[in-house]
């Protein structure tokens, strides 16, 4: 999770098309555990709504998608943004997380492969589950994580070039 990194104030969650959250990094708990919550995609009523999560960010984050794009639906590449909050500005990037039809018949070969003597109603109902698998994942890390190293070094560049000149000019009036 971002919050086991060290100097890096991030937060990243992941959502369905509809917008309900299906995992968290924040400490907000989630109504189903993550492995029920992606085997019961299609039953998003007993989750939270990103935009009416307890987390500021996640909320903040998903009222924007929702002015953007609308619907949800219309996420079919990767989007980055700055956004600004009261508490901070932070570089959010989105990513759709779904099955290529091409890597979905490459499953379902292995699988039929793989289930050839077994059951083939629950590996069934397995291949559904990762056909509608069409997420959206969320990181969005504090700017200043950025901004902090670059004012560091920024200040570094001009201690150094002062010295430079100093040393400059020294040198050049001894030499004249």
């Amino acid at each position: 999770s971002l919050r086991s990194l060290p100097n890096i104030d991030g937060h990243s969650f992941v959502i369905n098309r509809q917008g309900i959250l299906i995992a968290s990094s924040s400490e907000q708990s989630l109504t189903a555990p993550i492995a029920q919550a992606i085997s019961e995609i299609s039953s998003a009523s007993q989750r939270i709504s990103a935009v009416n999560s307890r987390d500021r960010l996640t909320r903040h984050i998903a009222q924007h998608l929702g002015d953007r794009f609308g619907n949800l639906e219309q996420v079919n590449q990767s989007y980055f943004f700055r956004l600004e909050d009261p508490q901070g500005k932070y570089f959010i990037k989105v990513f759709p997380l779904q099955l290529s039809q091409d890597r979905f018949k490459s499953v379902v070969k292995r699988h039929k492969v793989a289930n050839s003597s077994e059951s083939q109603a629950g590996s069934q109902n397995d291949l559904d589950i990762l056909q509608k698998l069409d997420l959206l994942t969320i990181i969005a890390i504090d700017e200043s994580a950025f901004t902090s190293e670059l004012n560091r070094n920024t200040i570094m560049v001009i201690l150094l070039c002062g010295l430079a000149a100093i040393v400059a000019i020294v040198i050049g009036s001894i030499t004249a």
